[in-house]
C-alpha cells in the first residue's frame, strides 16, 4: 500500500505520505495525486488497506517511498535520510509493539496487534531510476536493531522484494 504512481507522485510534494492517511478521516489532509491527476481524500488510508487485507485474507504487500518521484528527481542529503526515517516510522507504525511511539498511535487509532504483512516493498518500480542501486541498500541496510523485524533478506528474483518477518 500503495503501489504504482501513488506512491511516488510526479513530484516530491505530491508524493504518498503515510502519516497523512492515518487517524479520523476528517482529520486527514489529503493530497492532489499528480501522477493521475485527480485529489484523493486519503480516506482509503494504511489502516484501511491493510484491515481490508486482514478481513479478506489477503497478505498485503507494503510499500514505503524510497525517494524516487515519476519526474525522474531522486532524493539526496537531509531529504533522502527523511524519507528513510519516514519509513522506518511505517514499519513501527505497521508491524511494532504496541508500547511503542509510533505502535502506540496505530493501537490509539483502533489497531492494537501489528498488522500481518509479510512483504515490504522498497520503492514501487524504482529501477527506473539511476539511483536505484545507491538507495536501495541505504534502506535496506538500515540498523536491524531499530526496525520491528527479525529478518530481512532480498528475494533472489526481484531485487526491489523484502520479505519481512515479525519477531
Amino acid at each position: 500500500m500503495p503501489g504504482g504512481n501513488y506512491l511516488e507522485g510526479n513530484t516530491y510534494a505530491t508524493r504518498f505520505e503515510w502519516s497523512n492517511t492515518v487517524g479520523p478521516v476528517e482529520d486527514r489532509p489529503g493530497h492532489y495525486n499528480s501522477a493521475w491527476g485527480y485529489w484523493s481524500t486519503d480516506g482509503m488510508g494504511l489502516d484501511e488497506y491493510l484491515q481490508m487485507a486482514e478481513e479478506v485474507g489477503a497478505a498485503p504487500i507494503l510499500a514505503v517511498y524510497a525517494g524516487y518521484t515519476l519526474n525522474g528527481t531522486s532524493d539526496t542529503g537531509a531529504t533522502l535520510a527523511r524519507d528513510m526515517a519516514d519509513a522506518v516510522n511505517e514499519l513501527h507504525y505497521v508491524l511494532g509493539p504496541d508500547h511503542h511511539r509510533v505502535g502506540a498511535q496505530r493501537a490509539a487509532n483502533g489497531h492494537p496487534a501489528p498488522y500481518n504483512v509479510s512483504y515490504v516493498e522498497i520503492g514501487n518500480e524504482d529501477f527506473f531510476s539511476s539511483t536505484y542501486a545507491t538507495r536501495y541498500p541505504l534502506f535496506y541496510k538500515r540498523d536491524p536493531r531499530r526496525l520491528p523485524v527479525a529478518e530481512a533478506h532480498r528475494d533472489q528474483q526481484q531485487h526491489w522484494w523484502q520479505p519481512v518477518r515479525r519477531t
